[in-house]
């Protein structure tokens, strides 16, 4: 199984989520809540990292409808 960060449009917002697919690559399920980025204090080098790696998911793939999960 895979996971990417995905913009979900639930109708009445837009929120970006892990997504998860199968084995096919269809999309299966989201995290529950909208994905947060906070690191310690001592660690705060690496949000930039998950910030960019969130933002090129984000934009490299179609929005997806929330309809689309099973």
């Amino acid at each position: 199984m895979t996971w990417n960060y995905r913009i979900i449009d639930f109708g009445d917002h837009l929120a970006l989520h892990e997504v998860h697919y199968d084995e096919a690559g269809k999309p299966t399920s989201y995290t529950a809540e909208p994905a947060t980025f906070v690191v310690d204090p001592d660690c705060g080098h690496e949000i930039v990292s998950e910030l960019t790696m969130a933002l090129q998911d984000a934009t490299s793939k179609p929005v997806l409808a929330v309809g689309e999960f099973n």
